[in-house]
């Protein structure tokens, strides 16, 4: 008879273990204070994950690499320079 009680209390444990799972958890938040362009004294606080700094580093990156390419011609000079006499 004890037996059959200690099963069915072994039983009811794992069930009610599995049914109370914790929710998955969140990914951590890391904030950052950044300047804020115009202004000497002014910082933002902006949060956010690891993943979204390292998509928003990434994306930083990829925009001044364009615009590098961009501003400059062929041979490394400006474009509004080309062909232009100093002075």
């Amino acid at each position: 008879m004890s037996i059959i009680v200690m099963v069915a209390l072994i039983a009811v444990q794992t069930a009610a273990t599995s049914t109370f799972q914790s929710p998955p958890e969140k990914p951590k938040l890391v904030c950052k204070s950044l300047k804020v362009t115009g202004s000497r004294l002014a910082v933002r606080r902006v949060c956010g994950t690891a993943r979204q700094w390292e998509l928003a580093e990434k994306e930083a990156q990829e925009a001044a690499r364009e615009s590098q390419n961009q501003s400059t011609g062929p041979g490394g000079m400006d474009e509004g320079s080309a062909g232009r006499s100093p002075g």
